[in-house]
């Protein structure tokens, strides 16, 4: 069964890291659904790590983090993104598990890297 409480990480993610504004262009939507993809892999990986989630349950709960996460990061607006992107996945990647290691009463305190911050732009 999928677990949806990490939803609203996934929602708060997408919130700090898009930001809205009407300049650029070029593949921001792939780019929007890259951030989404490496977040929800990190994620799902931490929380099968720390046993929230079984190896079971990784795939359908990756599957729906990326839809709520394209959904929510507003990716079909997304027309840039800053020269922060490519460090901002880096720093995704190399977060520690112990991030999603929280009680579920903490789960909104939760933030994105320092060079995450509106490295998507959104019309």
């Amino acid at each position: 069964m999928t677990k949806t409480w990490w939803i609203g990480l996934l929602v708060l993610a997408c919130a700090v890291a898009c930001d809205d504004d009407d300049s650029g262009s070029g593949n921001a939507t792939y780019r929007c659904e890259t951030f989404v993809d490496v977040w929800c892999d990190k994620a799902m990986s931490c929380l099968q790590s720390v046993g929230t989630i079984t190896e079971s349950e990784y795939a359908a709960n990756f599957d729906a983090c990326v839809d709520v996460g394209v959904a929510a990061a507003r990716c079909d607006r997304a027309i840039s993104v800053t020269l922060d992107y490519d460090p901002c996945l880096a720093a995704i990647d190399r977060m520690a598990c112990s991030f999603l290691d929280v009680p579920l009463s903490e789960i909104d305190q939760i933030t994105l890297p320092d060079p995450c911050p509106g490295v998507i732009i959104v019309q």
